[in-house]
């Protein structure tokens, strides 16, 4: 990543959609951005990766955890022909494997990101990268708010162990969180 030249805050924005069409982040960033914050957003996803966008004026990374990449030759096709993507394959949602994985890949990824851009602020939507927030947060002591959109573990789809391990992580990750916005 590029040196930042400005002396602003950063703010890291995590989650597991596709940031390019998902609006509620979107306007997460936008409202970050307006406290004159330095805004970047992370997406870990199954289905779609790139290398750096830029969103509502703020850059987004896209990462597809390994070994889980769903794209299709027609897809790849339409993202290089008309630079947009499948709203379709961009909507799927990632198995509980696939979440869970996130979780060590997410950590590996951000982890080594040099001091100039360490976050004083970590966003993260949703509860797939709610640990991963937690984690970098006490790394780079920076502060934490998770937008979980819905009490994920009582979402409809959500049963069983998938549903107690949401549940058990977020009640661990409360101590930590400074913000929650649902």
């Amino acid at each position: 990543m590029k040196e930042r030249s400005e002396k602003r805050p950063i703010v890291w924005h995590l989650t597991h959609t596709d940031i390019r069409v998902d609006f509620r982040i979107q306007r997460a960033m936008e409202a970050t951005g307006h406290i004159e914050a330095h805004v970047i957003g992370f997406s870990f996803s199954s289905h779609v990766a790139y290398e750096e966008n830029l969103v509502s004026g703020h850059r987004v990374h896209g990462f597809v955890v390994p070994g889980f990449k769903r794209r299709s030759v027609t897809d790849n096709y339409q993202e290089h022909q008309h630079g947009t993507i499948e709203l379709e394959l961009a909507s799927k949602r990632s198995s509980w494997l696939q979440k869970a994985l996130m979780i060590p890949y997410s950590v590996r990824k951000l982890w080594s990101i040099e001091s100039p851009n360490q976050p004083a602020l970590i966003y993260v939507h949703d509860f797939p990268l709610l640990l991963p927030g937690v984690i970098l947060s006490m790394k780079n002591g920076a502060k934490l708010v998770y937008d979980s959109h819905e009490l994920n573990g009582h979402a409809s789809g959500h049963t069983g162990l998938w549903r107690a391990a949401i549940i058990l992580i977020q009640k661990v990750s409360w101590r930590h969180i400074d913000g929650f916005i649902t």
